[in-house]
């Protein structure tokens, strides 16, 4: 059973998610095709909090919020936001978007964040702030299935090449809301839209930025 208290949840409550769906029947034979699972993060959140010993708030913010001075992003939950869900707009004007408790989406969405503390995350990565320059390059490689073929996502990226330049990024989405984050590390240009508007596209936006910027380099 899912918590649904106004609580903060505490360590090891991943546990209830997990129960979502551990127990359902594989979608494939594990490495055989490649599937974006947001599960999958669900799983990682709590393995995190099974090595470390504290929440998943707790360590994201000692081990990456606080020293690269992110200020205005953390972990959301009831406890933080309106039961009313975030403000969007739409056509009639600004809105409540559908509320959902963060708490499912542990892991896999459940972080609030600005361009700016985005643009000062992504600036620590060309650093040692948070993971070794080794380790980083590991998190940029392309996951190989088992019958040798590469795939197009990495530890966390989406990995790909737009016109000859090599991105490296990722999207997201939920209620009321798309972002897009690209990162040409070669060039150290990273393009960083969030929406709440839904007849605006993040993914089109940052296209369109990348090619005003970019436009030069790109083949």
């Amino acid at each position: 059973m899912i918590p649904t208290s106004g609580q903060r949840r505490r360590w090891g409550e991943t546990w209830g998610l997990l129960d979502v769906f551990q127990h359902k029947d594989l979608a494939s034979e594990p490495g055989s095709r490649y599937s974006y699972s947001n599960s999958a993060y669900v799983v990682l959140a709590h393995l995190l909090e099974t090595v470390s010993g504290v929440s998943f708030e707790e360590y994201l913010q000692a081990n990456i919020f606080d020293p690269v001075r992110m200020d205005d992003t953390g972990v959301d939950h009831i406890g933080r936001s309106s039961r009313t869900g975030p403000t969007g707009t739409s056509e009639d004007g600004i809105i409540n978007t559908w509320w959902l408790d963060m708490y499912l989406l542990t892991g896999s969405g459940n972080l609030y964040s600005t361009v700016q503390d985005l643009l000062t995350w992504d600036q620590a990565l060309y650093t040692e702030t948070v993971l070794t320059q080794p380790t980083l390059h590991e998190t940029y490689q392309h996951a190989t299935l088992n019958d040798g073929n590469e795939t197009a996502y990495g530890l966390g990226w989406r990995l790909g090449e737009v016109n000859g330049l090599r991105t490296i990024g990722h999207s997201g989405s939920i209620n009321g809301f798309t972002t897009q984050l690209h990162r040409f590390i070669d060039q150290q240009y990273t393009v960083i839209v969030l929406v709440n508007n839904p007849r605006l596209f993040a993914g089109e936006l940052a296209w369109q930025i990348r090619e005003i910027y970019l436009s030069e380099q790109m083949k």
